[in-house]
């Protein structure tokens, strides 16, 4: 009983997974058997447990897999032929495919979808491999090919034979796939479709929209030729009033004025005059707020009490880098938002500082339980400023990035976020300075410090 024991204990234990059924679809979902690991991309501690999941794919010719994610970067796909498993596939993922967590079940429901993505009649294998904070269903798909017996995935050679499809969906009426690429209010997004023969993709048609001028949008339309992406049409929409108007509904603050533009100094000139915005965030509990302008580098946050604006927050603000043009709104880059997603308007303030456009932000939650906007505080670097914060609903955590360039320090940092309190967990350093480079640090939060837990220092 001993030796059994001892045996036990030294082999890796195995997570089973099942296949759940959640919203309609079929998903793969591990079982976990020890604790959260917070210095984990994924929050699963790889030292101690190892994933794996055996599935059987339904279709004419069933094939069995054996799915395995060995750490927070990549999955493995083993397939079972001549009675040997056989590795024949890898996916990165950078910790999307197994980012829901149910703490209180141990299990984890991964993006792993079974699914007859074709409508073939054989089941396939498609994986959401990452996302970004446009929303973004970047995805890999994985055809059953009766022919060879096993799956293929599918690749756009027109788009530099890449293997990320954006939102795909198959209209088997048509047998074209459909594609969506998001972009925030000042970037490029696309719609595309693609015939699909089997496993063999062919371009069809390619929109384009280009918003990255504050003049105009750029719309591009492409067709599919000889396996390409051919120009076919181009056209200019000046934006005017009606990009003013999309910003408005992407939540972006504007203020309206008069002769505050001084051309000797190419910059505003806001002395001495009222300048503000009243906006009211919606939720539960409605809070009213005003942004005052005081000069060129400095703005008020006032709350609505008692019949009465009262001073709130007063913040250093790039209001000379703001968009200007004479005769329209100045538009800011104070963004009304739904940050935490959870129902209630938030007030983000963001700008471009230092090198590498590195974007900073003021994050004001709206706390219906204080009844007004608690400012995030970052305990473990003593700051309000947050470096690019980005939140995701399912885990709950606020995650920021700093990019030092070619020769500097990538920093990646996860915080938990409840109500508005900020707890930091991990952060992960990736040195590529001239002494030290590609050395990745990995740090775990603890008793108000980061502590290092692999890496060299």
């Amino acid at each position: 009983m001993k030796i059994i024991l001892t045996i036990l204990f030294i082999l890796p234990i195995t997570l089973l997974a099942q296949v759940r059924e959640y919203e309609g679809e079929k998903f793969l979902e591990f079982t976990t058997h020890f604790p959260y690991d917070s210095s984990s991309l994924t929050g699963i501690d790889w030292k101690q447990e190892k994933l794996e999941a055996t599935v059987t794919l339904q279709g004419k010719n069933p094939l069995t897999y054996n799915i395995k994610p060995v750490n927070d970067t990549v999955i493995e796909i083993w397939q079972l032929r001549d009675n040997k498993w056989k590795r024949q596939e890898k996916i990165t993922y950078f910790g999307w495919a197994l980012h829901r967590w149910d703490d209180e079940a141990g299990k984890i429901l991964s993006e792993l979808k079974i699914t007859d993505f074709d409508h073939d009649g054989d089941e396939d294998l498609v994986c959401w491999v990452t996302s970004n904070v446009n929303g973004n269903v970047w995805t890999i798909i994985f055809i059953n090919d009766n022919e060879k017996q096993k799956l293929v995935k599918l690749k756009s050679k027109a788009d530099y034979n890449s293997d990320i499809w954006d939102a795909p969906t198959f209209d088997p009426a048509t047998g074209l796939i459909h594609t969506e690429l998001f972009s925030s209010a000042n970037g490029t997004q696309n719609t595309a479709t693609y015939k699909l023969n089997g496993t063999v993709v062919t371009p069809v048609l390619k929109e384009e929209t280009d918003m990255g001028n504050p003049d105009y949008f750029l719309y591009t339309t492409y067709e599919g030729k000889k396996g390409k992406w051919k120009k076919v049409g181009e056209t200019k929409e000046e934006i005017e009033a009606n990009g003013y108007v999309a910003l408005e509904k992407e939540g972006y603050i504007m203020f309206e004025f008069e002769d505050i533009f001084d051309p000797q100094t190419g910059e505003l000139d806001i002395k001495g005059q009222e300048i503000y915005n009243n906006v009211t965030l919606k939720g539960k509990t409605p809070l009213e707020y005003q942004v005052k302008l005081i000069d060129g580098n400095t703005a008020v946050l006032l709350q609505y009490i008692d019949k009465d604006w009262v001073a709130q927050d007063t913040l250093e603000c790039a209001i000379n880098k703001w968009e200007f043009r004479e005769g329209w709104p100045l538009v800011s880059t104070f963004r009304v938002t739904d940050f935490n997603k959870d129902g209630n308007e938030d007030l983000v303030y963001s700008e471009i500082r230092g090198g590498h456009n590195a974007i900073t932000a003021l994050v004001y939650i709206n706390s219906q339980k204080r009844g007004k906007l608690v400012k995030l505080y970052n305990p473990a670097e003593e700051t309000y400023l947050w470096d690019d914060p980005q939140y995701d609903i399912k885990s709950k955590t606020i995650t920021t990035s700093v990019s030092g360039g070619l020769h500097g320090m990538h920093t990646n940092t996860s915080y938990k976020l409840k109500d508005a309190k900020v707890t930091p967990l991990t952060k992960t350093e990736i040195d590529h300075t001239d002494e030290n480079t590609g050395i990745e640090r990995t740090y775990k939060y603890k008793k108000g410090r980061w502590e290092l837990k692999n890496g060299k220092k």
